[in-house]
């Protein structure tokens, strides 16, 4: 019986609750060490180290024990990361740290939620099967510095008059190097313009935001002898709807002005932007048995495999209904009070790399009754790391492949229990 967690896990589990019905609260803190370090760099703490994990639940058993249903409102995961503006994007953008100024913000938040209503039968003393259906609540939040490459493939490898006005027939990929101005002007004529690298802002009132249907689950359990038991399930990938919000961009570079024939310098150009975001959470299924050794213990290994690799190749931002704020031309001036504001006729999007792989996760633990009211618990899993080292991100985190850890549950009485664990990685 694991209670409302088999919301979770298993949902035929639900079939050993022997209780009528079963309220559950439960918080989970993580405290994470979170940091970045380049190659030959200096290493960044992630302000960001404490991550709450609320649940809450209720189950029943209907039919005298053979149907057992309920409602669960569920922290299924997230990542995250908060260097402020200590870390250093050189390392990351190594041909365009002669151009880069300003502090920037690195920070990301990615939260899921999701309420699950499950249903449970137990066919007989043998066999319980069950299926859950759930609903999701996702969040993004991030602010990140862009590459010259970056802004290259959001703009289809080039940046036309009728993309930015003033940027002309001029290639990101070939100008995000920071060319001299002369040069620029001797092969592009005027009007010319390039960008040295990007920055985004998608927080507060303008985090991506998105429901849908979080997926189905199918589980299964069998008890072929008195102290065996085996459980299946799979849980299937999301189904959430594009994540919505608003970026603000800033975008610098630099532009010729036509009437002095040089180059205005380096510039800030906000952006301001819709954005759209197809992230999943992947499919994954598990199998697990439990037997008891002796009357008092008990032993559990289970074996998970999770789809990474389908859902984190790629993580794509498409970017509509865009202005760009560029310089009057007149004046030279930039700025909320002498841009000018240009609607671009054209969609963007950008890619974040990431092409994850699928990861297999053991874990075996062991369970031990040292009275009635009081149960020990100790556990261990290992899972293979599913991001490639070439495609770590500090805005996304990294995953730890070791946990061991320990609980216990205390029964107070027929109606109140209590139970606490502690992992470390």
């Amino acid at each position: 019986d694991t209670g409302v967690m088999a919301l979770m896990n298993n949902p035929a589990t639900l079939t050993m609750q022997k209780d009528s019905h079963q309220l559950s609260l439960g918080l989970t803190n993580m405290f994470l060490d979170i940091g970045y370090k380049p190659n030959g760099g200096t290493r960044h703490a992630s302000e960001s180290s404490f991550f709450p994990l609320p649940s809450l639940g209720i189950t029943k058993k209907l039919l005298n024990g053979k149907l057992f249903t309920g409602i669960g409102l569920m922290t299924q995961g997230g990542m995250g990361s908060n260097y402020g503006t200590a870390l250093d994007f050189s390392p990351m953008i190594p041909d365009n740290k002669d151009h880069m100024s300003g502090n920037y913000h690195a920070f990301s938040e990615v939260m899921y939620m999701k309420t699950v209503v499950p249903v449970a039968y137990k066919l007989n003393d043998m066999i319980s099967i069950a299926g859950a259906l759930s609903f999701g609540f996702m969040s993004m939040k991030m602010e990140s510095l862009m590459s010259g490459q970056m802004m290259s493939t959001m703009m289809g490898g080039k940046a036309a008059d009728e993309k930015i006005p003033g940027m002309h027939n001029s290639s990101f990929n070939d100008m995000q190097h920071g060319e001299h101005a002369a040069m620029l002007a001797n092969n592009y004529g005027i009007n010319q313009g390039f960008i040295n690298y990007g920055y985004m802002s998608m927080v507060d009132q303008n985090a991506a935001t998105g429901f849908g249907v979080g997926g189905f689950d199918l589980g299964v359990t069998i008890k072929p002898i008195e102290n065996l038991n085996f459980g299946f399930t799979y849980k299937s990938k999301s189904m959430m709807n594009k994540l919505q919000g608003k970026a603000n961009m800033m975008l610098n570079g630099q532009m010729f002005h036509p009437t002095y024939g040089s180059f205005m310098g380096n510039m800030s150009m906000p952006m301001y932007s819709d954005v759209a975001i197809d992230f999943q959470w992947p499919q994954a299924f598990a199998a697990g048995a439990s037997f008891n050794v002796f009357k008092c213990l008990t032993v559990v290994y289970d074996i998970n495999w999770i789809n990474w690799a389908d859902t984190m190749n790629t993580l794509t931002f498409e970017l509509s209904n865009n202005t760009v704020v560029t310089p009057d031309m007149s004046t030279g001036y930039i700025g909320e009070d002498y841009g000018v504001e240009n609607e671009l006729k054209e969609d963007f999007a950008f890619n974040l790399t990431q092409k994850w792989q699928d990861q297999i996760v053991h874990k075996i633990g062991l369970q031990y009754e040292i009275e009635p009211k009081f149960i020990v618990r100790a556990g261990f899993n290992y899972g293979n790391n599913p991001i490639p080292a070439e495609h770590l991100n500090p805005l996304l985190g990294a995953t730890s492949t070791t946990h061991y850890t320990a609980g216990f549950t205390y029964t107070a009485n027929d109606s109140f229990s209590i139970d606490a664990a502690y992992t470390y990685t």
